[in-house]
């Protein structure tokens, strides 16, 4: 990572594309036969000119994320999108195909291969078809239009309206509220047609790679094949959560009847029928119950001051240490070699000392920077020639040595990963203190988060960067009082954290789990729903109006959510990850299921620290990322989808 100008910038793009170019042309130029009598290197060079470019494209992604001058941020941006441009058109370059098909389309040469690499060149294969390789001219030509139209849809923001829900929820006025909510749900209705027209983009693009529908596109590359099989998965969560939420809602149609006295409450609390909520009450009362459990216990002393982000990435060191058996070691970044003097560097290294990878930690807002937090690669791990192979090792063996590294055996062999894990806490100490920058409980959450990402990244030991990993459930160890309680310290006094006071703030987190949840899997479902549409309305002959994703959301809501809004809100509308996702928005919900799979079949919960629960996890599926198929890897752990 290095400071620098849109002047470097540009040369590093034009070098990238030179030495991608020199690549293809010395790959196109081998015939069928050289490719079939040594297919390793075949494979191995088309994943390094990807590798050639997404080093430049993921660089220059992170300079337009984060570097503070403007004009660099906006230079990196510029040259990122020429170079993903010029990835668009080498997922349709012929010649690059016909070098994988040729060893792909030969069971003789496939079976020279490891499954690693055998998996490898199935998957580029399948990218060059998916992205229209094989059409004709005119086919293609139509399909490139199409795709142009996607991303000038997709760059249009879908933000949603600043102030509008936090006055809905907080207002203590039911009249200010009930405006305030009538004017969320139908703020930026201006991005309805912009996304209808996305959405008839993207059908219309998946019908000339001849899918039946963009969610089916989408879902030939996830673990569930095909959107009717993730449709059906959430509809049983839905209906589970239809049954969840219920004392929930009675917790705050009751705060309403005690606040605003006798009204159609009191008879739907007295029913034998399902309970359902009004939007302005849920945003309303939700908020007050939190309050009162605030005031009502231990969760009125703030929790912060044992948070601090010293004591937070220390908690990520021993987690990484006691479970994995790999050291989170600070280290001092090289002049120049952060974009800002504030970034944070660790060095992640086996028990013998060997660097493993590195991790980048820019805790704190700044003019320029996006907002959130994001894991980013910088560099993937790869190998640097086809004679370094990853080490064999049995599934779910506890006792195989993790890594199995040598002093310096990859020095030189292998591309060590680097990530860039990048945040925007609230609270910065004085003089940048990490000791005195605290963090809330939802912060420290998401520090956990980022940083299973980032050990993903470090621990998937692949042959090829086309399939190094990036999922790590590690979610559940920022509430997990066995972990927290040996690094959690006020940050004046030493003194520990109370497991009172965190109890009390966990159950205030937690207030509207269900309901929250129940949200996440209605919005999944209409994802697909909406993405399933057109193909719907081909098959029974039916034509989409103008308008008609408001009422498919209102539909979906009716059916899958229990809190009531007005049939004409827009709320579809300002949801990103419907453009982001595309059919896909079902993954947070698969994965949260996944992680509490693993977390029971490995019993965490006897010991969420044990070293052999760990080496189990990270060999079965951490280890491989994406160069095992991931049905597989969850097969493993004795888990099934």
């Amino acid at each position: 990572m290095l400071r620098t100008s849109p002047e470097a910038l540009q040369r590093l793009a034009e070098d990238a594309v030179t030495s991608a170019q020199e690549q293809i042309e010395a790959l196109v130029g081998r015939s069928t036969a050289e490719v079939r009598a040594e297919p390793v290197e075949a494979v191995f060079a088309i994943d390094s000119i990807s590798n050639t470019l997404c080093l430049a494209v993921d660089w220059l992604s992170l300079l337009a994320a984060t570097h503070p001058e403007q004009r660099v941020a906006s230079a990196a941006d510029a040259e990122n999108n020429k170079l993903m441009t010029l990835l668009y058109h080498l997922n349709t370059h012929r010649g690059l195909y016909r070098v994988a098909k040729d060893v792909t389309g030969s069971p003789e040469t496939m079976a020279k291969l490891t499954p690693e690499q055998a998996r490898v060149a199935s998957l580029f294969t399948e990218e060059f078809e998916r992205h229209g390789v094989l059409l004709e001219a005119d086919d293609a030509q139509q399909l490139r239009g199409l795709l142009s139209q996607q991303c000038g849809r997709c760059r249009v923001g879908l933000a949603v309206p600043a102030g509008l829900f936090a006055m809905a929820s907080t207002s203590r006025d039911a009249a200010t509220r009930a405006k305030a909510f009538a004017a969320y749900q139908a703020a930026l209705d201006h991005n309805v047609p912009v996304l209808e027209e996305l959405l008839a983009v993207r059908h219309a693009t998946a019908k000339l790679l001849g899918k039946p529908s963009y969610a089916a596109f989408t879902a030939e590359e996830r673990m569930l094949r095909n959107p009717e099989r993730a449709q059906a998965k959430l509809e049983a969560v839905s209906a589970k959560l239809s049954t969840t939420v219920q004392p929930e809602i009675a917790e705050l149609l009751q705060l309403k009847l005690e606040t605003e006295g006798p009204s159609e409450v009191t008879d739907q609390l007295s029913s034998d029928q399902p309970l359902t909520i009004p939007g302005v009450d849920r945003a309303h009362y939700a908020a007050v119950r939190r309050e009162q459990l605030g005031a009502q216990s231990l969760a009125s002393q703030p929790i912060a001051p044992y948070l601090s982000l010293r004591a937070g990435l220390a908690g990520v060191a021993h987690v990484t240490e006691q479970l994995f058996g790999l050291k989170l070691v600070a280290a001092t970044p090289r002049a120049g070699e952060t974009v800002a003097s504030t970034v944070l560097k660790f060095e992640v290294l086996t028990s013998d000392g060997e660097l493993v990878g590195s991790m980048y930690v820019d805790p704190w807002p700044r003019a320029g920077k996006t907002g959130g937090a994001v894991h980013l690669n910088v560099v993937s791990g790869r190998s640097l020639s086809t004679s370094w192979l990853p080490p064999k090792r049995d599934a779910c063996a506890p006792d195989t040595a993790f890594l199995d590294l040598d002093s310096g055996s990859e020095a030189g062999k292998y591309q060590a990963p680097e990530v860039a894990l990048v945040f925007n806490f609230g609270h910065r100490g004085v003089d940048n203190d990490l000791g005195a920058s605290l963090l809330s409980l939802s912060e420290l959450q998401t520090l956990f988060h980022e940083f299973g990402h980032g050990l993903h990244s470090m621990m998937a030991r692949t042959q090829f960067h086309h399939v190094a990993g990036t999922r790590v459930p590690l979610d559940f160890y920022a509430r997990s009082w066995p972990v927290l309680s040996q690094f959690c310290k006020h940050y004046q006094t030493g003194a520990p954290l109370p497991r009172e006071l965190f109890d009390a703030h966990v159950a205030k987190s937690l207030s509207s789990q269900a309901l929250n949840e129940q949200d996440q899997v209605s919005l999944a479902l209409l994802d697909i729903h909406l993405h399933l549409a057109h193909a719907r309305a081909d098959a029974s002959g039916e034509t989409l109006g103008p308008g008609w994703s408001t009422s498919l959301a209102a539909d979906v809501r009716a059916k899958h959510s229990a809190v009531v809004c007005d049939p004409a809100s827009v709320r579809h509308a300002q949801f990103t990850h419907l453009v982001t996702y595309g059919a896909a928005y079902y993954s947070y919900a698969l994965c949260k299921d996944l992680a509490d799979d693993a977390w029971a079949k490995l019993d965490m919960d006897a010991d969420p620290l044990d070293r052999a629960r760990g080496r189990a996890l990270a060999n079965a599926a951490f280890i491989h990322g994406n160069g095992r198929d991931p049905l597989t890897q969850i097969g493993d752990l004795g888990i099934s989808l």
